[in-house]
């Protein structure tokens, strides 16, 4: 049965499969080279904690796809797998790249069950700062490349091998390798994380939790992503190269392998489906010539390279005024101040100075608002709207500055 796993195939599929690998992985490796370049370049864009998790889930897809392009390269050209050195360190890169893919997505995965949570319950939801995102993703690198060094502790029943001809991986040799491989190293790796995921994916949808259009409509791009990445690309790439090459053939094993690579051009390619970032790349990839700044709007040429244009938050707080003029009842008035509140809070290309007005005038507003007459709170609704969309820029233009 083990003997299968490190049976390989014809020279001339093998220099097939490794060309064709070459060719897949180096494009992977270019396309989220170039993504990832676009947003370490955009400063709005790294603001956002959320955005720099992806920063950080795109260095390991990135690293995957690079190493794997150089490694083909060199079997291709010599012939044969290039040397037991290279065995070594493909299987730590291939694992280290796994395991801070998995670990990172269920982090992520974490904090948009935690916003979605709060938002369905009307609680104030704190984004990760930067600096935990940080710490976090550290943490995250640290533990896979522990995971990753297990190849090397003798004490361990755990080897590189080279799968089928093909690629080294961590290999089962023995009926005692095959337990510590599905009880130990197969959970802590993915096992763990991709079950976290799936039951935060299934909650959100059991508890109808995303909602369709508001604040946190970019949310869905998270939600997506992750379901991407471990249910359509993950799953099928990880059974194939670790649990079906038992009765697989090497084409198989093969399949897994360039599926594995494809993950990390999906996953850039669910990346750019935020205005943020799609917008970002944009100017990035043609050197700032588009997208054109919209003629009649003050703040677009900043703004939206972001992907969030300059004149929305102004435009949702406006709309709340013009409701707060049919209202009375000072708990309705409250609840609509605190949809204002936490659309401002998660909006990405809010500033500083429109939390700050939301904070410290929300209360007064209701309170004044509740003991008018309903024919001067349109006017005080009137002149609310002028002066907040003139106060939301005015704050805009000194963050800018700043």
């Amino acid at each position: 049965m083990y003997d299968h796993l490190v049976a390989a195939g014809p020279d001339s599929d093998r220099m097939l499969q490794w060309s064709v690998w070459v060719m897949v992985a180096s494009g992977v490796a270019i396309f989220v080279a170039s993504v990832l370049m676009s947003m370490l370049c955009n400063k709005r864009i790294r603001k956002s904690g959320f955005n720099l998790y992806l920063v950080f889930l795109m260095i390991p897809d990135f690293l995957f796809s690079f190493l794997c392009s150089v490694n083909c390269g060199l079997n291709v050209s010599a012939g044969s797998y290039i040397s037991e050195a290279w065995c070594w360190f493909q299987t730590f890169y291939v694992t280290f790249s796994i395991g801070a893919n998995s670990w990172l997505n269920s982090i992520v995965a974490y904090h948009i069950y935690d916003l979605l949570q709060k938002s369905s319950q009307r609680q104030r939801y704190i984004p990760p700062s930067r600096r935990k995102v940080i710490l976090n993703s550290l943490a995250v690198y640290g533990w896979s490349a522990f995971l990753a060094s297990w190849v090397f502790w003798d004490i361990l029943p755990h080897q590189p091998g080279l799968q089928n001809g093909l690629a080294c991986l961590p290999v089962m040799y023995s009926d005692e390798s095959m337990i510590f491989f599905f009880t130990a190293f197969l959970p802590a790796l993915v096992g763990i994380p991709a079950v976290y995921v799936i039951y935060a994916a299934i909650q959100i949808w059991w508890l109808n939790l995303l909602p369709a259009t508001g604040g946190t409509r970019n949310v869905s791009v998270f939600i997506a992503r992750l379901i991407l990445v471990f249910i359509v690309m993950w799953l099928p790439s990880l059974v194939l190269m670790f649990i079906a090459r038992f009765w697989i053939e090497p084409w198989g094993a093969w399949a897994g392998g360039t599926w594995s690579h494809l993950q990390g051009a999906v996953s850039a390619v669910v990346c750019l489906m935020k205005p943020a970032i799609g917008n970002g790349y944009l100017l990035f990839m043609t050197c700032g010539r588009y997208p054109k700044p919209r003629a009649n709007d003050s703040g677009s040429n900043d703004m939206s390279v972001i992907g969030w244009p300059a004149p929305r938050s102004a435009r949702r707080i406006s709309d709340r005024s013009r409701r707060l003029s049919h209202v009375c009842a000072v708990e309705q008035t409250e609840k609509m101040n605190a949809e204002v509140a936490y659309e401002i809070e998660c909006n990405p290309g809010s500033s500083c100075s429109e939390k700050k007005l939301v904070h410290s005038t929300g209360s007064i507003l209701c309170a004044v608002l509740s003991k008018m007459e309903e024919g001067e709170e349109k006017v005080v609704s009137a002149e609310l709207e002028l002066s907040l969309t003139s106060f939301i820029e005015d704050g805009r233009n000194l963050d800018d500055d700043a």
